[in-house]
């Protein structure tokens, strides 16, 4: 049996402050450039007392805070339904 030889690990790359600086404008770029839909989003968790949900809402330019609580509503609204709360001797 060939006996495998260790692989080097390359030499890690150390950025340099103007490298550090465009990464972190991009960053920024692509953040302010999402629309609310991609800001909003909904987990769903489960422990031992049933299911728990967190609802994160965004206002968009065009939208009004009614806008934003009609779609948070509508979404907590529906997943009370889909994850009923469960009764443990309660």
């Amino acid at each position: 049996m060939q006996k495998l030889r260790p692989v080097p690990d390359p030499k890690p790359h150390r950025h340099t402050l103007t490298e550090a600086y465009a990464h972190l404008l991009e960053l920024l770029h692509s953040l302010l450039n999402k629309t609310s839909s991609e800001r909003e989003s909904v987990m769903i968790g489960r422990n031992s007392r049933g299911y728990y949900f967190e609802v994160k809402g965004a206002s968009g330019p065009d939208d009004t805070i009614d806008d934003v609580e009609l779609r948070v509503r509508t979404s907590v609204e529906r997943l009370a339904i889909t994850y009923p709360p469960e009764n443990h001797g309660a």
